[in-house]
């Protein structure tokens, strides 16, 4: 592997759709007749003499796998440039924009609203168009890496003293000592189960004058501040792109990359009183004082990191599919999931809330079922290890739980190791991918609902990970 010269090319489209649309994200369904703001597909195309690297990052929930084999497929024909195995799709995982695939809620969708398989249309239309267009666009530039720290994501998984000894609730969760947004205000609350990341690292683009042209931010949180609402909404990054097009022009590019973050929230779940007071002082709500954080670490690094532009990079794309544990289904648990099945089966909602919580519930149970019967021990996903320069980014198609990254840095022979989740085609469902620890605790994020592959899988794609980063950084 040689250093050569690297050529960066970039383009964005506007990904809102028409309204009233049904916005994703939670087991009801919403109906948003209004944009907050809108939403954004970005494509960044980077390569030189030795490889290639095209990564397209919406603001979207997740990608579901049809959508991978759609846009390469489109790819293939129209960039015969290009190898579409090189794609990169990953999601910021707003809460606040449409499905692109019914997911729970097939045929619960109400008529009037804009349907499902014309906003997959929508966005894979401008997915292949940016491509298109950031790959064309690429002419030789420069590149520098820093990383800085913004406090965004607090660890939302609460674990007790004593088991919680709620009743099972069908296709939802099943809790034993954990819980995701859990209550804090008691006796028995015993602390927060896993690890924050405070970190968010960038790779800055410029021309070859040095005038910025664009900035990776990968940042080890959701885009959920504020996942309950019923309009569309890129949530905090919106913010971010207004106050960054302030400072470098509109034409500057952002690809929001949202890091291993499965356990993370954007919202504080101790002293929330002093957090509503600092709202009313400051006159910011979270999602503001969220992005005036990146945008504050993302300028003291590029002050320091520009130092140091680079115009020759050792570029290594390893890709492809790897096989990892499935998450086990007992007997006992499948005797469990048939009975409340069955009475799920024989209920309905009364209107479209209940009814679409009813529905997601059924699907879910329904899963569960299949892959019991099934009894497939392992599932293949979807797994990119990139080298650039001395930094590089692994990929994972769930919300993987924050100490998997942890663990594949700790190893990695790279100055920086960007984990990042929501990434490539998964299994269906893709779901979380929890620790053992929290699989042991249980609560939504790490019960057998949420849950496709195990920890034992989740250790498999760190040791794949691992060793693929230490091939390319001989």
């Amino acid at each position: 592997m040689k250093e050569s010269v690297l050529s960066v090319g970039w383009a964005r489209r506007d990904i809102t759709p028409p309204l009233p649309v049904c916005l994703c994200g939670q087991f009801h369904i919403r109906i948003a007749e209004k944009v907050l703001d809108p939403l954004t597909l970005t494509a960044w195309a980077v390569s030189n003499e030795e490889d290639s690297l095209l990564w397209i990052s919406c603001d979207l929930l997740g990608i579901p796998d049809d959508f991978h084999g759609r846009c390469r497929e489109i790819l293939s024909a129209k960039l015969p440039g290009f190898d579409p195995a090189k794609l990169v799709l990953s999601a910021t995982h707003t809460h606040t924009a449409p499905y692109l695939t019914p997911m729970w809620h097939n045929e619960a969708f109400p008529a009037g609203t804009y349907p499902v398989k014309d906003y997959f249309e929508l966005v894979l239309n401008a997915a292949v168009d940016a491509a298109i267009e950031a790959w064309n666009s690429r002419r030789a530039g420069r590149i520098s890496y820093g990383h800085g720290y913004a406090v965004c994501a607090w660890q939302r998984r609460m674990t007790y003293f004593h088991n919680l000894d709620l009743p099972h609730v069908t296709g939802e969760k099943i809790e034993t000592n954990a819980a995701m947004y859990g209550a804090t205000n008691t006796p028995e609350f015993k602390g927060f189960e896993g690890n924050t990341d405070h970190r968010i690292d960038f790779i800055f683009t410029y021309d070859q004058d040095g005038k910025p042209t664009g900035a990776v931010a990968a940042l080890p949180c959701p885009a959920q501040a504020t996942e309950w609402l019923s309009e569309i909404s890129a949530d905090f990054w919106h913010e971010v792109r207004i106050e960054l097009a302030k400072r470098y022009g509109e034409n500057f590019q952002l690809l929001p990359l949202c890091c291993a973050a499965g356990d993370l929230t954007p919202r504080q779940q101790l002293q929330k009183s002093g957090e509503e007071r600092m709202f009313r002082l400051s006159g910011k709500d979270n999602r503001q004082l969220i992005a005036s954080r990146i945008v504050a670490a993302l300028e003291e690094a590029v002050q320091w990191s520009s130092k140091e532009m680079i115009s020759s990079v050792k570029l290594c794309h390893l890709n492809g599919d790897i096989d990892v544990s499935r998450r086990r289904i007992s007997d006992d648990e499948y005797q469990l999931i048939k009975s409340g099945l069955a009475q799920l089966k024989q209920s309905s909602g009364s209107d479209l809330r209940t009814e679409s919580v009813r529905r997601a519930k059924l699907f879910r149970a329904e899963q569960i079922i299949e892959r019991y019967n099934a009894a497939q021990e392992t599932c293949s996903i979807e797994h990119h290890v990139i080298r650039l320069g001395d930094v590089a980014f692994c990929t994972c198609p769930q919300e993987l739980f924050l100490n998997y990254a942890l663990r594949i840095q700790a190893q990695s022979p790279a100055v920086a190791t960007m984990v990042i989740q929501l990434a490539g085609r998964g299994v269906r469902p893709n779901g979380y991918l929890p620790t053992v620890e929290a699989e042991s605790g249980g609560g939504y994020s790490a019960c057998i609902y949420c849950c496709a592959i195990s920890p034992e899988g989740g250790q498999q794609m760190v040791d794949s990970a691992v060793a693929k980063l230490k091939s390319i950084f001989i």
